[in-house]
């Protein structure tokens, strides 16, 4: 028979903050700020400058303390080094050294966490292999371009295996072929069970890749939920009706613009606002198509950043 004062624990649970606040001096950058990162989950965390990200990036890693409030990572309120060695992180700053090569960088960083030099080989040259980086690997850092310093230190970040791997811009400035590899490497890395935390300002590759959001504004949390979720409550989608001729359109038209904000263009009718739109409230018109078109995130962003 189960201890009937035990606390259930949610496993699936890897990131939580209830209600935390951070004050620096006299400026309030959080404010009871909760949200949670389940496993599996790629997590967008997007805002403005200014909103929140970077302090609430800072407190996950444990690199400050929150003024009020719990943070807990797997269920953990205390980031011990055990923890530690289960967070990967790349942030602004990309931990490379240039007067190193690739693989001695990763090397280095796995001694860091405590990994033996056979093991922490065999692990640097498979992230270098999978980051398409293998051909570079005995060249200093130095000499290598943007993009690729962003993908190794990606690589950098996993190196010891970590279960929730903390993005910031990860596909900043970096050319269509790394950013596409990069993609590609964080859905499999959440494919087999890792968590992201992808911050980024880049809304069109958050909407590529997360499944999850949630949205700081001015210190506050303002959404937390799915992508398919939010898309739909913020979306301004468009419908598109083609008729079989100009006189039956316009004759639609004048009966939609009753209700709706809608425009003709030959045969074709776009419904500006749709969400109220029934085509069982039109069937005795001789409709022949008719296409749904969502706002993309970037635009479903603008409007919700728009509200007060």
């Amino acid at each position: 028979m189960g201890n009937e004062n035990s606390i259930f624990i949610d496993k699936e649970i890897i990131v939580q903050l209830n209600n935390v606040s951070k004050t620096y001096q006299n400026f309030e950058a959080l404010k009871n700020v909760s949200f949670e990162v389940k496993k599996g989950q790629i997590f967008g965390f997007l805002g403005n400058n200014g909103s929140g990200k970077t302090s609430t990036i800072k407190l996950i890693l444990g690199l400050m303390k929150p003024s009020s409030g719990e943070i807990s990572l797997f269920n953990e309120n205390s980031l011990t080094k055990e923890l530690k060695s289960k967070i990967g992180s790349l942030l602004e700053f990309n931990g490379l050294i240039d007067s190193l090569t690739g693989v001695e960088n990763l090397i280095f960083w796995g001694g860091l966490y405590n990994i033996n030099k056979e093991e922490a080989t065999l692990k640097s040259n498979y992230l270098l292999n999978l980051f398409q980086l293998n051909t570079w690997s005995d060249v200093k850092v130095s000499k290598y371009s943007y993009g690729m310093r962003k993908r190794l230190s990606l690589a950098r970040s996993l190196i010891s295996n970590p279960e929730l791997i903390v993005l910031d811009e990860p596909t900043l400035g970096v050319d269509p072929k790394s950013r596409q590899l990069i993609r590609k490497v964080i859905k499999n890395l959440a494919n087999e069970g890792k968590t992201i935390f992808f911050s980024s300002h880049d809304l069109n590759e958050v909407q590529m890749i997360c499944s999850h959001l949630a949205i700081i504004k001015n210190g506050k949390i303002i959404y937390e939920g799915s992508l398919d979720k939010f898309l739909d409550e913020n979306s301004k989608s468009k419908i598109y009706i083609n008729l079989n001729t100009i006189e039956e359109a316009e004759k639609l038209l004048l009966s939609l613009k009753e209700n709706f904000n809608a425009k003709r263009d030959g045969t074709l009718i776009v419904i500006e606002n749709s969400e109220n739109f029934k085509l069982e409230n039109y069937s005795n018109y001789n409709i022949q198509t008719v296409y749904k078109n969502k706002s993309t995130l970037e635009e479903s962003y603008f409007h919700i950043d728009m509200e007060d």
